[in-house]
């Protein structure tokens, strides 16, 4: 599930300029751009087009309904992402239908506002509408979006996304699944489900399951299929739910987030929809999951096959880790609705911009005082939080790359073997294996390159029309940066003897795998790094590299395939490790890959 751009905010309320008998026809300038003799505002601010017209693609979307903001807030859909607005901007935008003049615009602004508005205040609120992108300029162009519009085309966004499915058919393959919104429906399927969770867990255990699992690869390839239908079917949900509460899908894709591919549902249009329907939409990809659950277990009691509950415990812990309200996952939405405020990270990335001198400011509408604490403490957490898993992204890539590079060598070696023995399933698995290995490697990438593009283009943003000293600084950090980025991951640093870089790994002579033994959790991410200072002592004494792992054609966890949400996301996935064997007995091996992110 996704949310295109989210909401912009527009602060408010406006300040305009009300008359009195004082300031009304003496046919002089008044102060502050009144109007002048020949009853012509006073331009100071971006020109309007007259009459006023609105942008192509402008829609208006009425209130935002249930949310923390102290002051009622409004929308106004521009190109399918939404803009908020205060309710004076909102009943201005509304009397523009390209016929009206500025002084037809303040009477009816009048008329709906009760309170009079002279052509002076509505040609400044114009003025503020048209950097937004909602009313054309004087030479009829649309503005682009603000910045903030751009906010989510980041390390925390879904990128190389792609629609697949339009909106008029995706609401068409979803409508006839409300009907398991109906209240007596969803009452008997979560019923069930509990008896079954108790039945799996309490009664039969998952045990045998995994054993059919790790001495039958070619499960594998089924799990990996089942989880895809799961990812599919989890988002049938988030857009059934969002018919049934009376909103459009805009459209279904696949992409990629963080580091793992997903497919995805847009359903930006909850917007315009009550706490209620917003959250059934974000609970739905979860009673989605629960309902594929009941299809294994039916399926168990008819095959006996075991491996289906094992698809039941991997989806249990997939919902958990959807949970996580830390990036845009459906915790986070969930989150999100709950609080009514619409994007933690957008308001984050303004209230932290505030803190910088030199940044550009954004005013953002006020919260209500619990909204406000919620989104205090969150800040207080997620931020650090971040920092912390992107520092264990940057940390972590060289061995990320040597992991996926080594395991691929040997699914390679595998899918080699498999061929010559005439064993379709686990050549296929290797092959299946070997592309979800690179993807990760190309998500991590994609997010540190992000990343490190979002810091310099902030920088040079900074610089740009500034000071030569600004410059010259952000010419020295750009170089700096590259160039320390390059000493710290080098293998053999030229300027410490040819001792590697701290982040390649203090006592590391070669880009080394993961070996099986690391348990990737905080505690090896925050592990000290080796001071800089002593690598250029003395370089250290060579180590042995980890011995190499089993032998084995071992699986890929399925959570490594799409996975459905708001901010979509999937699980880790294990990578896959294997060396030739004399005869060709696949005898599976688990061996973890980096996940940097939460």
């Amino acid at each position: 599930m996704t949310r295109t751009d989210e909401t912009e905010e527009v602060a408010g309320p406006e300040r305009v300029r009300h008359p009195s008998s004082k300031e009304t026809g003496n046919g002089k300038p008044a102060p502050n751009g009144a109007p002048a003799p020949n009853g012509k505002p006073t331009p100071q601010g971006p020109e309007v087009s007259d009459p006023p017209r609105l942008a192509p693609g402008v829609k208006l979307a009425g209130e935002l309904e249930d949310t923390g903001y102290a002051t009622q807030q409004w929308l106004a859909e521009r190109d399918g992402a939404f803009v908020q607005l205060t309710e004076l901007l909102y009943r201005a935008l509304e009397q523009v239908d390209g016929s009206r003049s500025v002084e037809d615009i303040a009477k009816g602004l009048s008329e709906k506002m009760q309170r009079p508005y002279t052509t002076d205040n509505a040609w400044r609120l114009l003025q503020k509408l048209v950097p937004l992108g909602l009313v054309l300029d004087a030479q009829g162009n649309a503005a682009p979006p603000p910045e903030g519009a751009s906010a989510l085309r980041g390390p925390l966004a879904i990128n190389l996304r792609m629609a697949l499915i339009p909106s008029e058919v995706a609401n068409a393959i979803v409508n006839p699944f409300t009907v398991l919104y109906f209240p007596p429906v969803l009452v008997a399927i979560v019923l069930l489900a509990l008896a079954g969770h108790v039945w799996l867990y309490l009664v039969h255990g998952v045990a045998r399951g995994a054993s059919q699992v790790i001495y039958n690869p070619g499960l594998i390839l089924a799990l990996i299929g089942a989880f895809v239908l799961a990812a599919a079917f989890h988002e049938l949900g988030h857009g059934a739910g969002l018919r049934y509460g009376g909103g459009k899908v805009r459209q279904m894709g696949v992409g990629l987030y963080l580091v793992y591919p997903v497919f995805y549902t847009d359903i930006t249009s909850s917007y315009s929809l009550g706490r209620g329907a917003r959250l059934r939409a974000d609970f739905g990809g979860f009673y989605f999951n629960v309902i594929f659950q009941l299809i294994a277990l039916g399926l168990f009691a008819l095959t006996g096959l075991e491996f289906l509950l094992i698809v039941v415990m991997l989806l249990d812990i997939e919902i958990l880790y959807q949970l996580l309200p830390f990036v845009r996952m459906d915790g986070y939405w969930i989150l999100a609705d709950l609080t009514g405020v619409p994007d933690f990270f957008t308001r984050m990335g303004a209230t932290l911009r505030g803190f910088f001198p030199g940044a550009k400011k954004t005013q953002m509408a006020p919260l209500k005082p619990a909204a406000r604490i919620v989104f205090i403490l969150y800040t207080i957490v997620v931020v650090p939080l971040l920092a912390l898993l992107l520092f264990g992204a940057f940390k972590s890539f060289p061995h990320v790359i040597a992991t996926v590079a080594d395991s691929s060598v040997k699914l390679w070696t595998t899918f080699n073997e498999a061929r010559a023995h005439g064993d379709g399933v686990a050549a296929v698995s290797a092959i299946v294996q070997i592309a979800l290995l690179l993807l990760q490697a190309a998500g991590l990438a994609l997010v540190i390159f992000t990343v490190s593009r979002r810091a310099l283009t902030a920088l040079w943003r900074w610089a740009q029309g500034g000071s030569m000293g600004r410059q010259a600084i952000a010419s020295f950090g750009t170089v700096a940066a590259l160039v320390l980025l390059a000493l710290l991951w080098l293998p053999a640093n030229p300027l410490a003897n040819g001792a590697p870089g701290p982040l390649y790994g203090a006592s590391a002579a070669e880009f080394v795998v993961i070996p099986p033994t690391a348990r990737g959790n905080l505690g090896d991410i925050i592990t000290p790094l080796a001071p800089v200072a002593d690598t250029f002592e003395a370089p250290p004494s060579p180590t042995a590299a980890p011995s190499a792992v089993p032998s084995g054609s071992p699986p890929v966890t399925p959570s490594a395939t799409p996975s459905a949400t708001p901010t979509p996301s999937n699980a880790p996935t294990a990578s896959a490790t294997s060396t030739p064997a004399t005869t060709f007995t696949p005898a599976p091996t688990l061996t973890p890959t980096p996940a940097p992110t939460p």
